[in-house]
């Protein structure tokens, strides 16, 4: 008869239950620092100080405030758990995902995706679209929703109908079930079934406290569409991201259903986050068409469009045959490229701006912001084509000016802006019109 060790047998148990107490989950994530340098590991630990990446090379510990972003290196999968559900759109800024949700006594109830039942007042509450399929891209929205959103209320609005033909009723909120939605009219109280309202608008109560200027600690997106403000983040024993929002709204979050951490508002904003004041175009020969293809192509842009917007085509353009300034130059009878994103040296930029030739903007500059900080060059889909002047000023003080070349690598830059009211910043031509000059800025930030 074999004997067995029950001292080793106890050992060798508490060997398999390690990974519950320690971090299992090996999804890998690519990691943008201030300096450009792109590393991929898994995400060990991670809190309001530094992230922790278990990589090829062993641990390495990177402060948080030197860091852009954390992209998860897997591909979400199209249409994968398909199902129906709610979008909450929070005061804060954040969007929950929910397979539910309710409301009754201004308590809002749901039940993020994923996650566990949720509660909060109705006052953090400022839209929800009730049945959206998941599949669905989140964070485009209808036109027709966009521009209900965009005007400002007086009161409450109900919205029925189906996207492209979205009607507004205006009122009060009363109760939210999985049924009806209870909404006051006139003084009348009317029971509309939740399958005929597209959304809810609802406005500010009196003596809401909001976190307007409240410094975020970055933002979590999950693949799923939601996402998080934050105030707080940190790992648990068994792997978990656990974290809270501005509004003090928790959740607990897989690094596999984590799409994004963007650390770019870590004492710092993104330029592209403020509206410039002032913007002059003067458009190549080949634009006078208001309808211009051409035109379109070389309208500014940033990862914040005007609202209903569709400022960039997803089909090719023409390069047109004719140049600016009487140029003779011949032009390849190719398209252009389509240029989704911010595209510098093989990193995708999910904040940036894009400045064709004979741009100027001009931003009113925040208080208390120090420095300047940006990857600049040309769009990764023009090059080695393309050449272009770029000039910075700060109240008329010229801080940079420099031609960048599709041949060279992306520059990299930091500007003192202390004390500093205006900014502008200006593409011109240089050298050759080979083609359109579009110069692209990616993870454009003011720093504290």
């Amino acid at each position: 008869m074999m004997k067995t060790n029950k001292c080793g047998l106890v050992v060798f148990c508490l060997f398999l239950l390690l990974p519950a107490f320690s971090f299992a989950d090996e999804t890998p994530f690519e990691v943008l620092n201030a300096d450009g340098d792109r590393i991929v590991g898994a995400v060990v630990s991670v809190d309001a100080d530094k992230v922790v990446l278990k990589t090829k090379d062993g641990q390495k510990e990177l402060p948080l405030d030197r860091l852009s972003f954390l992209k998860n290196q897997n591909v979400r999968r199209a249409g994968e758990n398909a199902k129906t559900v709610s979008v909450l759109y929070l005061r804060d800024g954040s969007v929950l995902v929910a397979e539910k949700f309710t409301m009754k006594n201004t308590a809002v109830s749901c039940f993020p995706l994923p996650g566990k039942e949720t509660a909060f007042p109705l006052a953090q509450l400022r839209a929800a679209r009730l049945s959206v399929k998941s599949e669905e891209n989140i964070a485009a929205p209808p036109v027709d929703w966009v521009k209900f959103t965009a005007a400002e209320g007086k009161s409450d609005r109900l919205i029925a109908g189906q996207p492209g033909s979205l009607d507004t009723y205006t009122g009060i909120l009363r109760e939210v079930s999985e049924e009806t939605v209870s909404f006051s009219v006139d003084g009348e109280t009317l029971p509309v079934p939740r399958r005929k309202v597209y959304g809810l608008l609802l406005t500010v109560p009196n003596g809401t406290e909001t976190v307007a200027g409240t410094v975020s600690l970055g933002l979590l997106k999950l693949w799923n569409g939601s996402v998080a403000v934050l105030r707080s983040l940190k790992t648990n024993e068994s792997g978990g991201v656990e974290w809270t929002t501005l509004s003090d709204i928790s959740g607990t979050s897989q690094p596999a259903d984590i799409e994004l951490f963007d650390f770019g508002r870590k004492n710092a904003s993104y330029l592209s986050d403020l509206k410039p004041v002032r913007i002059e175009q003067d458009f190549v020969f080949g634009t006078e068409s208001a309808d211009s293809p051409l035109k379109t192509f070389l309208q500014f842009r940033s990862n914040k469009l005007p609202a209903g917007t569709d400022a960039v085509k997803k089909e090719p353009l023409p390069i047109p045959a004719a140049l600016p300034n009487g140029s003779k130059q011949e032009i390849p009878d190719r398209p252009l490229p389509d240029l989704q994103g911010f595209q510098l040296d093989g990193t995708v930029y999910e904040h940036g701006l894009t400045l064709p030739a004979k741009t100027t903007l001009e931003y009113d500059l925040p208080e208390n912001f120090k420095t300047l900080r940006f990857a600049a060059g040309i769009d990764d889909r023009h090059k080695p084509n393309g050449q272009v002047l770029l000039r910075v000023q700060a109240d008329g003080q010229l801080l940079l000016e420099t031609v960048l070349q599709g041949t060279q690598s992306v520059l990299r830059q930091e500007l003192n802006i202390e004390g500093k009211k205006k900014l502008t910043l200006s593409a011109e031509y240089s050298g050759v019109f080979s083609e359109p000059a579009i110069l692209t800025l990616g993870d454009v930030k003011l720093i504290k």
